[in-house]
């Protein structure tokens, strides 16, 4: 089992089920399931390919868990960067993954730009912009899922491949990406569910922030 593998299971065996609430915005694992394959095919047209890196700048929000899920299946290693980060802390996190991609939203716009002439690996078509009024170098998030397929991306990802970079600062020394496997995470996933007794009628509210990885355990 992989990542894509829990919102494509859930969209299929419950559809109308509601999967995730941000802000008064509601989406049935069906819809929810339909954005996440418009970000993947969005960003495969781009022509980003597995193995590559993209750091995610937001705060939590229900695109933060659309772009998991959307790199989850396309093999593509996520990069969630701390918001609490300055612009020369960004900058470090994006180039030491080697992200060639950069998904962030309104409010970090003024550290972006402060930096992104120093991003050593993302080009021109490297920034989607969550928010009103996105720069002239990067697409608005809404619109790119507008403009792409809802069909499922067909990308054999396997268990050991990596699902996302942890980065951490429980060292000496600058932080460190720890390297979490998609079979890393699914383990820890069905351990959370037993040992707190979770299932498909729960809520979780998710107030810790999702760059940290206990909010990806609990969100996913």
């Amino acid at each position: 089992m992989v990542i894509g593998d829990i919102i494509r299971t859930s969209a299929r065996r419950l559809p109308d089920k509601l999967a995730v609430v941000f802000r008064g915005k509601r989406f049935t694992y069906g819809q929810l399931n339909d954005r996440v394959n418009r970000l993947a095919n969005g960003i495969s047209m781009l022509g980003f390919k597995q193995g590559d890196r993209i750091s995610i700048l937001l705060y939590n929000c229900n695109e933060y868990i659309e772009i998991l899920f959307a790199l989850a299946k396309l093999g593509i290693t996520a990069v969630p960067v701390n918001f609490r980060f300055n612009g020369s802390e960004i900058e470090y996190i994006v180039n030491n993954s080697e992200s060639k991609f950069l998904i962030y939203g309104e409010e970090f716009q003024p550290s972006v730009h402060q930096v992104r002439d120093n991003f050593a690996f993302i080009g021109p078509k490297g920034y989607l912009y969550v928010g009103i009024s996105p720069p002239e170098y990067a697409q608005s998030y809404e619109e790119f899922l507008k403009t792409n397929s809802p069909k499922e991306p067909q990308v054999d990802v396997k268990e050991e491949d990596t699902f996302y970079f942890g980065y951490t600062s429980g060292t000496t020394g600058f932080p460190k990406g720890a390297v979490r496997s998609h079979r890393c995470n699914y383990t820890l996933f069905l351990a959370v569910n037993a040992t707190f007794g979770l299932s498909e009628e729960d809520l979780s509210l998710i107030i810790m922030p999702l760059f940290h990885s206990n909010s990806i355990w609990f969100a996913l």
